[in-house]
Parts: structure tokens; C-alpha cells; sequence
């Protein structure tokens, strides 16, 4: 099982078995890997779960997908993080992240960007990392903004309306 590693969390990477067994049995997954799922854990449902699946057929996106973070003391599932799929062309990668309510204002949010922005920069070729939010100033625009990330543009979504775009590039 990989897993990133913070001072309170661990990241842990789901591979095709944890992602299905999520899915399919939450119960049987929290006996099976120990873990349990805090309360709203998700705010996405089970849809970008099968999607990372359905992506993880091609071993060359293991470890690019879904990650899970989990409270070191305690083993409680918080939300969900990772990648948006291994480097494009340009070897640019992107992140996303969400926190359980009764975990937020906790500066987890923060701890999980900035991993992922640290896993992303130092064990891989990835010339910058993007990242998108809602078109509003808010919790995940500051902790963008802490890891300094920059404002790149306004654009429209298909499913989320006008969002906004963010990019931290590799510092040489």
C-alpha cells in the first residue's frame, strides 16, 4: 500500500481492490483495512470513486488517482485527495482535495495540498501542478494561495459553471 506521509496524516493510495471494495461495501471496507469512514467523509458520492477505477485498468495510472487521508492517531478516513490522472504532455498534473466538515478549519486541507504538491514535484518529472475551485473566495482558494499557487484564469465548466484556475510551477 503506498502512502504519502505528513505530520498527521497519511495519504493512502487506493489500488483498484480498496477503490472497489469503498464502492461496493463500506462496512466490509472499514473491517478489511481498518479504517473508518468519518461521518460526510464525501461530498462527491461514489461517481469520481468509479471513475478512478475505471482509470486504474492502466497500470501506468497507479498511485496517479485516488488517495484517502487518514488521521495518523486514530485511523479515520477525512475525505478524499489526490491527482486528476499521471502527468499530461506537458508534465503537469493536477490535484484535488476535499475534508469532511467536522475536520475543516483544522488546517487539514492545507496539509493534504501541500503533499500532494510535494509528491507531485520531488519523486517525479512534473514541470507544475494545477488545481481548480469554485469562482468565489474560500477555504480552498487560501490554502492554494499558502502553497503558492497562482491565479491563472477564469473558465467554464460543463458541469460546475465558471471556476477558476490555479498553477504552482517547479521551481528550478
Amino acid at each position: 500500500m503506498y502512502t504519502i506521509d505528513t505530520a498527521r496524516l497519511k495519504l493512502v493510495s487506493c489500488d483498484s481492490k480498496m477503490l472497489s471494495m469503498l464502492i461496493e461495501d463500506s462496512t466490509r471496507f472499514e473491517s478489511y483495512y481498518n479504517l473508518c469512514l468519518e461521518l460526510n467523509w464525501t461530498s462527491f458520492g461514489m461517481d469520481p470513486l468509479n471513475y478512478s477505477l475505471t482509470q486504474l485498468a492502466d497500470p501506468a495510472q497507479a498511485n496517479w488517482w485516488t488517495y484517502l487521508p487518514v488521521i495518523k492517531n486514530g485511523n479515520s478516513v477525512i475525505g478524499t485527495c489526490g491527482f486528476k490522472g499521471k502527468p499530461n504532455e506537458s508534465n503537469i498534473v493536477e490535484i484535488g482535495y476535499e475534508v469532511a466538515p467536522a475536520f475543516r478549519r483544522n488546517a487539514y486541507g492545507l496539509e493534504i495540498a501541500q503533499a500532494l504538491i510535494r509528491e507531485a514535484f520531488h519523486k517525479h518529472h512534473v514541470s507544475a501542478v494545477i488545481a481548480h475551485t469554485l469562482a468565489e473566495e474560500n477555504a480552498s482558494t487560501a490554502i492554494l494561495k499558502h502553497c503558492g499557487m497562482k491565479f491563472i484564469a477564469a473558465m467554464e465548466d460543463p458541469e460546475d459553471g465558471l471556476i477558476w484556475k490555479w498553477q504552482l510551477d517547479r521551481s528550478i
